[in-house]
């Protein structure tokens, strides 16, 4: 008798062991610009890709299109195979050359210490785990005191 009492805890606790863990979450991680550079030949968007899962994402994909001001879309196409751990932020580069009327818009807010709104619409996929959120997101960006050519 106190062998199968001994024994039924024994398992219950292995048994105890086995379950619970944290539970998996995605929800939709949030993109944004954290930087545009002006650069001579090209120019240079820092994207902030933030998870907001309980678990790591291995982004594959970020499609869509990256909308500065007044001028036309910038197309978005990356694939940076990048971890983002949970509930943390991670940088992605997006480098393009502008058209003339952009650049020259943009040039002219930093000049005259003004915003630039954007407005990103991308399809952010992961690969581990397998998922694919739409994500859409307005704000501004300034210009960056004593960095010419930069908004932040």
């Amino acid at each position: 008798m106190r062998r199968g009492w001994l024994l039924g805890i024994v398992v219950a606790l292995i048994l105890g062991g086995c379950a619970g863990g944290r539970p998996v979450r995605l929800f939709p991680p949030g993109l944004s610009v954290a930087e545009i550079r002006l650069e001579p030949e090209r120019m240079v968007a820092l994207l902030r890709l933030r998870s907001y899962a309980t678990v790591p994402l291995r982004v594959s994909e970020v499609r869509g299109t990256l909308w500065l001001g007044d001028a036309q879309g910038i197309p978005i196409d990356l694939r940076p195979d990048l971890v983002v751990a949970a509930n943390s932020t991670e940088p992605i580069e997006l480098s393009f050359t502008p058209p003339t009327d952009l650049r020259e818009q943009l040039r002219q807010r930093i000049e005259q210490r003004r915003v630039v709104d954007y407005r990103i619409e991308a399809r952010v996929r992961s690969s581990d785990p397998v998922t694919r959120f739409d994500v859409e997101y307005r704000s501004s960006l300034a210009p960056a005191p004593g960095l010419p050519g930069v908004l932040r």
